[in-house]
């Protein structure tokens, strides 16, 4: 519904109108954050997303999208609590968990972040980015075994990430396979 969302300043402008009329139209609060954050004013979107839970706090898109407005402002704290919320709410919602698995290995709480990462891959991901996520996580923690799976399964899945399969080879050299080395390095070429 939000990859439709007009976001000019008329449109803002009516959204607020509305809400001047009736401050409980909950819809319209709605509406107006995920503008806000379509047209990348996190500031605004995150105060309207604020208002909108007032109304609906057991909401779990609207906490993952505070949450990832809240990343945009560089609040990852906040994001952490808001996505953390979205992922209680929602058990099986597999964004929550992998965006909180970025943001938590942005504060290199990497425990954590693989943590939320496997539950997003639990719950039959298909994102690239969750499996190159939980290579360098993995990679990070000295779990080489865990680095090489993820990285296999990520650029099984992305046959183009170079760095991918840059980083697969330097594993495999380094685990003694130079054949299996060689050969992801030549595809980091491709």
């Amino acid at each position: 519904a939000c990859g439709a969302l007009d976001v000019t300043e008329e449109a803002m402008e009516s959204y607020r109108i509305s809400l001047e009329l009736d401050p409980e139209y909950v819809e319209g609060h709605v509406a107006i954050a995920a503008a806000y954050a379509k047209a990348e004013r996190y500031r605004e979107a995150s105060a309207a997303y604020k208002v909108s839970l007032r109304f609906l706090p057991r909401d779990p898109v609207l906490h993952r999208r505070l949450g990832e407005v809240q990343v945009k402002l560089e609040k990852l704290e906040d994001a952490i609590e808001s996505l953390e919320r979205s992922s209680e709410l929602d058990p099986e919602n597999e964004l929550a968990f992998f965006l909180l698995g970025t943001t938590y290995a942005s504060l290199e709480r990497l425990e954590e972040s693989q943590r939320a990462v496997k539950r997003c891959l639990e719950l039959s991901c298909e994102r690239a980015e969750a499996f190159q996520l939980m290579a360098d996580v993995s990679l990070r923690l000295g779990a080489i075994e865990e680095a090489v799976k993820a990285f296999e399964e990520a650029v099984s899945r992305t046959p183009d990430f170079a760095q991918g399969w840059v980083e697969l080879g330097k594993l495999y050299r380094d685990a003694g396979k130079p054949e299996d080395a060689a050969r992801a390095l030549e595809q980091s070429l491709r």
